[in-house]
This record gives C-alpha cells, sequence and structure tokens, in this order.
C-alpha cells in the first residue's frame, strides 16, 4: 500500500512540475490539460488487490480536465461520464469537427454547467470464468444507482442481477436486486439494452 501511494504522491509531483514548466513558458494560457487513468486499483478491499471487476472502485478514474478560459475550472460534478467522452471534449474545445465514427458525448455543456444534472450513464463491463463457465457482466453507473447484469459467454442469457444503491451505500455492499421497485429495475434494464 505505502508503495501504491508513494506511486500517486509522485505522479501527483510530476504534474505540478509540469504545470509549473507550462507556466514558465507562458504557455499555460494556451494549453489544455486533460489528467485520467485507465480504471480504478483495489488496495484489499472486498478481498481483492488490482483491477478488474464491474464495481465503483475499479471504473471510477480521477477525471480532470482544465481548459484556459472556463468560468467553471476548480468545480467538480458527480455526473456519471466516460473515458469515451475525452475525444469529443477535445475535439469541441478545440474547434476542431468531432468525426462521424466517434463515440462519446462531448462535456462541454457540463464544463460550462458543473452543477447540471445531465440524464447522463457510463457503462463498463467484464468478463468472468466461473467453474469453467464464462459470462460477460455489463454495467450501467447513474446519477444515483450501479446496474449490472451478468450474460453467459456463448447464449446471452441473463444469469445474474445485481443493483446498487448509491443514494445509500456508496461501498456497493448490498444488492438490493430482490426489493427494488419493479419499475426501476424495468427502466434500468431497458437503458443498459439500448447500449
Amino acid at each position: 500500500m505505502r508503495a501504491y501511494l508513494r506511486m500517486v504522491s509522485g505522479i501527483d509531483n510530476a504534474i505540478g512540475r509540469f504545470i509549473k514548466a507550462l507556466e514558465a513558458k507562458g504557455l499555460a494560457d494556451n494549453t489544455i490539460i486533460v489528467l485520467w487513468s485507465d480504471h480504478g486499483w483495489k488496495l484489499g478491499e472486498y478481498n481483492g488487490w488490482g483491477k478488474m471487476s464491474n464495481y465503483e472502485i475499479d471504473t471510477r478514474v480521477p477525471f480532470i480536465i482544465a481548459t484556459p478560459g472556463m468560468k467553471s475550472a476548480g468545480q467538480s460534478t458527480d455526473t456519471p461520464v466516460e473515458l469515451l467522452d475525452i475525444f469529443p471534449t477535445i475535439c469541441d474545445l478545440t474547434g476542431i469537427r468531432t468525426p462521424d465514427f466517434v463515440q462519446g458525448t462531448s462535456l462541454i455543456p457540463l464544463l460550462k454547467n458543473p452543477s447540471a444534472t445531465p440524464n447522463r450513464v457510463a457503462h463498463s463491463q467484464y468478463y468472468r470464468n466461473h467453474d469453467g463457465a464464462e459470462y460477460m457482466g455489463y454495467a450501467m453507473r447513474t446519477a444515483t444507482h450501479r446496474f449490472v447484469e451478468w450474460r453467459e459467454f456463448g447464449t446471452g442469457k441473463v444469469t445474474a442481477r445485481e443493483l446498487y444503491d448509491h443514494r445509500q451505500n456508496h461501498s456497493e455492499t448490498a444488492n438490493v436486486i430482490d426489493t427494488a421497485p419493479e419499475a426501476l429495475v424495468e427502466s434500468l434494464t431497458s437503458r443498459l439494452l439500448k447500449t
């Protein structure tokens, strides 16, 4: 754990040196900075070490966009976004037309108003082999819930579902799928299948 935390401190220090160098060269007011990580990491939580799950601890990442002239600088949002949103956002910030094949959605509206609550979701998926059977877990994080469906790899048959209510429990330790309102589960299932 100490080595991991030391590495994080080292990266933080390197970012600080990078920003100071931009300022010293007079480039800070003409540079867009995007900082992100590709995945989260467990340090013993849930009896796991490393990454690889569909849960918040592995899918939530540091994600910072700093762009000159943005009046909302320094503000944060709890709105779910995806790393796929980086490319169209950079295109919009630089005035480059976003190619048609690009997935994701520009985050410019959210950058301009971090307190907005657009109906956005973030998706993830993770492969699991259990007792020789292969499954793909498809997850969707809304502003209030994480919904996961596990499907047989070959047939697509749903074998398990999970629902975590982030309004009550951010640690995703209580699967409420059996007690959740049916309308909520149906709505989440429909939205997950649209992706």
